[in-house]
Formats: structure tokens, C-alpha cells, sequence
């Protein structure tokens, strides 16, 4: 079963998360600290028990009203086709539903079952809820160096959950090992467990060359630590795991709790911060692994790094803020979860997202280009990437941003230090736009042709967002209802102005993945001047005449 969503009530922070869709691979609770993301996992962790229990502290506010977690899980066709040969006369929906309270952990479905006329209706009910029982997937948390590996163990702690991790992970049992006749077999088979663990875990951690070493003697195993000396394959002085840094040690440890830990498929995997102790580089090589990891079993965590965060995979994040309001006791700050990241109105909740966009830019950026095309901001960045995708055709140059119009002639100026051969912008046909269009033309920076507008001159006051059509935008990337549209302003851009932060580079983002998925037409989302304004980029960097 597939776990599909979730609902938290009166729980810690939370008074009504509402309805949290999760992802089938990786689902990211991004926020600032304090605003409530730990509190999810530990909720959620609350389906593993039959009969779970809720401290004093875990209600909200300490007010009376029970803690409830919701959650929602689809069925698979196996699923049900197991269902089916239990009781072949059942049929069975895909929707499952758990509910757990104080005390009480119900399973919710809907079935119907034909029976013949004057035969006596089985207890189906409670057979099929102990069949779900038994299929309920767990929910396991990673917490951050808890079950460490040791520096060394014995026979006696093959059973403790770091060596079982350890054992599962390697496909060994340690106890053989132990039990070997002799020294020399049992230092052939330690040898051949350390090249395995080295050649493995040095290809995922990247940030320092590694080699592990298991060492037998005197019915110990100690677990070494070597820096591979640079250029050679020799390593240098043995440390124990517990003498490395605090980052080394939580990558390892994370990486063989993930790969060792005793999952069934449908489990999912809980993880609070998994970069807190890693270097950004680390932090990314971990994002890839978790990625990875999730085609095998639903993987939720959280974090406040933009290392972490996939600009290419938006639809992975779920904001988690704190709001105001107020109680009987007080002013109260509660949780609250956000699946549409461009209706957050914290600028500082954002930041980690607005930031991973950034550097996924950065990176795509070739300074050695002999073209470049400067855009006001990174919305207009996506925008005219999304017109690549859209006319099928690539602009002859390295795509950047300025970060705001008045920014422009600062990075043209860098352009040109380094060599750059020909310099083309793009403004809005705002007042902003084309007043820094005609200073930037009266300096001398531009010629008129290089510095080029979205909207023709007949058409100021409009941004790059209205080259699109109007209900569509509203409704598919802004979210509006047909309520909503109908009182929105004409101009989509001044709706997107009521985003704050960098919400309008998260809307701008959804449309590029929308286009780079391959589901938008152009006639149906482009205006004539969408149109009109690639005929001038293609014109003007490409050299084609339409």
C-alpha cells in the first residue's frame, strides 16, 4: 500500500495540519526552526503502535481536546488481489484509511460482498481489518547518531541494532566470523568485508577519500577509519570511528541505518535534518542517496537547507510556518503545513527554496559563453526557459538574472570585464523595466536592439507573466478557483505582485516544469505576445528574421 496523505489534530504545534499529500518517493517538510517540522515525523510515527499513547505534552497548547493522526493510503492492485483470494466474493476499494487516537488505532475501507440468498453473512469485516493489520507498513525514524556503530564489538553484540544494520547491510552474519576455527580464516573473511564496505560507501561519500577497515583479535572487531593517502592506494593512520568528525560519522551511520535497516516494501522512512552535521557538498551527495533510496520505500524528511531541495522537483516540498492567533491562555503561534509554496507569506520560510533555484542556476551558467541574455529576475529566467522548451528551440546564449532591473548594469559590467562578446537584457514593459531600459541605452550600455522588452510599446505596464493566457495562468499556476478568477485583476502580473518573496520565482518554476514535462500546448497558454516576444529574442540572438 501507498501512503497518500496524512491530517494532524490538536497534536504539539498543530490544532489541523488540514489534509498533507505526501509524494510516492520523497516528500520535504521544509521551514525554519521552531516551526513545527519535528513534530510531523513524531506524529507520524504514532501509526506503529496498536495502542498508541499521547503524553500530557504532546497535546496542543495543553488543552483537552485529543490528539488525532490521520492517514490515507491507496491500495495497490496486489493488495487487492490478495484480499480477493482470502474472500473471493469481497470487493474491495483502493482506499484505505487509519485513524489513531488515545488508546485506539482504527482501520477505515469500504467493501461490498455478494453472498447467496438465506446464507449468513461472515464477521468479513474483522478478518479483513486483521489481514490490514498485519499489512499496515511501519514507520521508521532516523534519528541522528542514536544506535551508532561502536568502535569495536564482540560476539555478544551481534543482536544490538547497529551490528544488525551492519550484518543486513553487508549480507554477513557475524557470528560465523567469530566462530571461524581459526585466526587466519577469520581475518580472510574481515579483509573481504572491509573491501566491500570501502568500495561502496567511498563512492557515495565524496567529500574525503576513505577506506574502512574491520580488524579481528582476541574476539573483537574493531571498525577503523583510514585516510586513503591522495594519488595511491595506500591509507594512512587507523582512527576509530569514534575519533573522525561529527559529519563523517553521521553519513556513515545514516547510510548503513538506510541500507541495513529491516524495511519491507510500503515502509516509510522518517528523517529529522539529515544534513545538520554535513558539509553542503555532502548535503547534495545525501539528497541524491535519499533520492535514490525512495524507489524502494517512501522516504519524508525535513530541513532547512537548500542543499537539500531539488530545484528540479518543487512538487517534493511542503512549507511548515508558524501563524498567529489566540486562545483562551493567550497568544498562541500554531503549525501549519503549505503544499502550494507560492501562497506562503514568510519570506524567510522560502528562503532555502528561493536559494536552491539560485544555485541550480548558477551551475548551468557557462561564464566562457560569447552571448549572454541578462532577464530582470529569476521568474523572468524560468519564463524564457519555459519559451525554449515551448518553440522547441534554443536560444544561442548563457541565460542569467540581476536579481531586479536596477541591477542590470552591474552585471553587464561584470560580463564585459571578463570578455563576454555580445550582451543582450530583457525588461518588463513596467514603469521599473523601461525606465532602466532608456538610462541604460543613454549610457551608452545597450544599443537599442540588444536591450529588449516584453510587451511592444503599445502595451506598457505589463510584465513577463502576461505574455501567458490570462484564465489559464489564474487557474493553473496561481490556483485560483472560478470565483477567484473572475474577481482577479486583468493583469496577470499584478496578481503575482500580491506574492511576496520568493514566491513569484516558485510560480515561475511550476510553469518551466510544467512545460518541460511535455503537458503544455502552446497555442492553448501563449498570448500574441508571447509570441511576438521570442520572434525578438530569436531574432536578436539567434539572427533568424521571422
Amino acid at each position: 500500500m501507498i501512503f497518500k496523505s496524512f491530517q494532524i489534530k490538536n497534536y504539539k504545534s498543530f490544532i489541523d495540519s488540514g489534509k498533507c499529500s505526501v509524494q510516492n518517493g520523497v516528500t520535504i517538510f521544509a521551514g525554519q526552526n521552531e516551526s513545527g517540522k519535528t513534530n510531523i515525523l513524531k506524529a507520524l510515527a504514532k501509526i506503529n503502535d496498536k495502542t498508541p499513547t499521547f503524553t500530557e505534552e504532546e497535546y496542543s497548547f495543553g488543552k483537552s481536546e485529543t490528539p488525532e493522526i490521520v492517514y490515507d493510503f491507496e491500495l495497490s492492485e496486489t493488495d487487492i488481489e490478495e484480499v480477493k483470494l482470502l474472500f473471493p466474493k469481497v470487493e474491495l476499494e483502493n482506499v484505505l484509511q487509519v485513524i489513531v487516537q488515545n488508546n485506539t488505532r482504527n482501520i477505515d475501507f469500504t467493501y461490498s460482498i455478494e453472498l447467496e440468498e438465506g446464507v449468513s453473512t461472515p464477521n468479513v469485516e474483522a478478518q479483513l481489518t486483521q489481514h490490514f493489520e498485519k499489512k499496515l507498513p511501519k514507520f521508521i525514524t532516523y534519528q541522528t547518531l542514536v544506535d551508532e556503530l561502536p568502535d569495536k564489538f564482540t560476539a555478544q553484540d551481534v543482536t544490538k541494532t547497529p551490528i544488525k544494520r551492519l550484518s543486513k547491510y553487508l549480507d554477513t552474519d557475524f557470528t560465523t566470523i567469530f566462530s571461524a576455527r581459526t585466526q587466519q580464516q577469520q581475518k580472510n573473511q574481515t579483509r573481504c568485508l572491509s573491501r566491500v564496505i570501502s568500495d561502496d560507501f567511498s563512492s557515495k561519500y565524496k567529500q574525503k577519500s576513505v577506506q574502512l577497515e574491520f580488524d579481528i583479535n582476541n574476539s573483537t572487531i574493531s571498525i577503523y577509519i583510514h585516510d586513503k593517502i591522495s594519488g595511491t592506494e595506500h591509507a594512512g593512520y587507523p582512527f576509530y570511528i569514534s575519533q573522525r568528525s561529527m559529519g563523517l560519522r553521521w553519513y556513515l551511520n545514516f547510510y548503513i541505518a538506510l541500507k541495513g535497516e529491516e524495511l519491507k516494501p510500503g515502509d516509510i522512512v522518517l528523517v529529522d535534518e539529515p544534513g545538520m552535521y554535513l558539509h553542503p557538498k555532502a548535503q547534495q551527495e545525501m539528497r541524491q542517496i535519499l533520492n535514490s533510496e525512495s524507489e524502494n520505500n517512501q522516504i519524508i524528511y525535513t530541513t532547512h537547507s537548500p542543499y537539500l531541495i531539488d530545484a528540479d522537483n518543487i512538487s517534493q516540498i511542503r512549507l511548515v510556518e508558524k501563524m498567529g492567533g489566540s486562545g483562551e491562555d493567550g497568544y498562541n503561534e500554531f503549525s501549519q503545513i503549505k503544499e502550494r509554496i507560492h501562497h506562503s507569506a514568510n519570506v524567510d520560510t522560502l528562503k532555502p527554496i528561493v536559494d536552491a533555484i539560485g544555485y541550480s542556476m548558477g551551475s548551468e551558467l557557462n561564464l566562457s559563453r560569447k552571448k549572454i541574455l541578462v532577464c530582470e529576475g529569476v521568474s523572468d529566467y524560468y519564463y524564457v526557459k519555459a519559451l525554449e522548451v515551448l518553440f522547441k528551440q534554443k536560444l544561442e546564449c548563457g541565460i542569467t538574472h540581476a536579481n531586479g532591473s536596477s541591477n542590470i548594469g552591474k552585471i553587464t559590467s561584470l560580463f564585459l570585464g571578463i570578455g563576454t562578446e555580445e550582451i543582450f537584457a530583457l525588461v518588463d514593459s513596467d514603469g521599473a523595466g523601461i525606465k532602466e531600459r532608456n538610462n541604460l541605452i543613454k549610457d551608452g550600455m545597450y544599443c537599442e536592439n540588444a536591450l529588449l522588452t516584453t510587451h511592444d510599446p503599445e502595451n506598457r505596464d505589463r510584465a513577463i507573466e502576461d505574455i501567458f493566457n490570462r484564465e489559464w495562468y489564474l487557474k493553473n499556476i496561481l490556483d485560483y478557483s472560478d470565483s477567484e478568477i473572475s474577481k482577479a485583476n486583468e493583469v496577470i502580473s499584478k496578481e503575482v505582485n500580491k506574492k511576496q518573496g520568493g514566491a513569484k520565482y516558485v510560480l515561475a518554476k511550476k510553469l518551466y516544469e510544467k512545460a518541460a514535462s511535455g503537458e503544455l500546448k502552446l497555442e492553448t497558454i501563449l498570448t500574441e505576445d508571447g509570441k511576438k516576444l521570442w520572434d525578438k529574442l530569436t531574432n536578436a540572438i539567434n539572427g533568424e528574421e521571422k
